[in-house]
């Protein structure tokens, strides 16, 4: 596990993918420098504790930044996503000894799937990103699989991939392929789809043969995208992650602790 270093951020998220996505956005110069902080165990009742563990021993004594990346599963809404993780850091700023401190999530003026806390005097800020887009509307969860699945069905990201394997087909040919031809055949067969995002991207990795897990093909889905896709399919990540580190930025309300 990372440790968290004082005038750092440090990103904590629920998988591998999340993971890869943050290293090919730092590696392409698009995302500020993270420390990725991943644990024994994964999914995301893991994520709030993991932060508590990383900073909590920073927190009054060594500047805090931290940006958060959950998904949008099932039955989940955004107000109890951003309530848990409120109540995880209102707990600790209490056995940090900081009681009075009040934690509060405001969305990000630009993105509505962001969420910003700062509190001033114990110089911490916090950057919640929840996965909302959903590639179709009847999926049934939100992830981040989603973001992942709109950049590989950019026709620049498809053309990249296939002249890497050498192959003549057309872009288009491949994400029709991937959207229409492979989930038509499985309904005609009554074979049932999970009804989220990593359906689509185990087409994509069969057929270009790529037999590898969802994290490592978003790995090289990011690698072959082209820059423009990246920034505007991630504006809302690296919103948050320019949050943290902008120190210039204005504090926003309840950010002071009360007298």
């Amino acid at each position: 596990m990372s440790a968290a270093m004082g005038g750092s951020i440090d990103a904590f998220y629920e998988g591998m993918t999340e993971k890869k996505i943050l290293h090919m956005l730092m590696q392409r110069g698009l995302l500020a420098k993270v420390n990725l902080c991943d644990g024994k165990e994964t999914g995301k009742t893991e994520v709030n504790r993991r932060l508590r563990d990383v900073v909590g021993p920073n927190v009054g004594t060594k500047q805090v930044r931290c940006l958060v990346l959950r998904d949008l599963d099932e039955r989940e809404t955004m107000e109890r996503i951003k309530q848990g993780l409120q109540t995880a850091l209102q707990a600790l700023y209490r056995e940090r000894g900081h009681p009075k401190a009040v934690v509060r999530f405001v969305r990000h003026r630009a993105h509505g799937n962001v969420y910003l806390h700062t509190c001033t005097e114990l110089d911490v800020r916090v950057a919640l990103h929840i996965a909302t887009y959903r590639h179709l509307p009847d999926f049934c969860k939100s992830t981040i699989d989603d973001y992942v699945l709109r950049v590989a069905l950019h026709h620049e990201t498809a053309a990249a991939l296939i002249k890497r394997q050498g192959w003549s087909i057309s872009s288009k040919r491949i994400i029709h392929k991937v959207t229409s031809e492979i989930p038509a055949l499985l309904k005609q067969n009554g074979i049932p789809m999970m009804g989220e995002a990593k359906d689509f991207i185990h087409f994509y990795a069969a057929l270009l043969r790529v037999h590898t897990s969802p994290a490592v093909f978003a790995e090289k889905i990011l690698h072959h995208a082209p820059e423009s896709e990246l920034r505007e399919v991630f504006a809302p990540l690296r919103a948050a992650a320019e949050f943290l580190q902008d120190a210039s930025s204005p504090s926003m309300p309840g950010d002071r602790l009360p007298a």
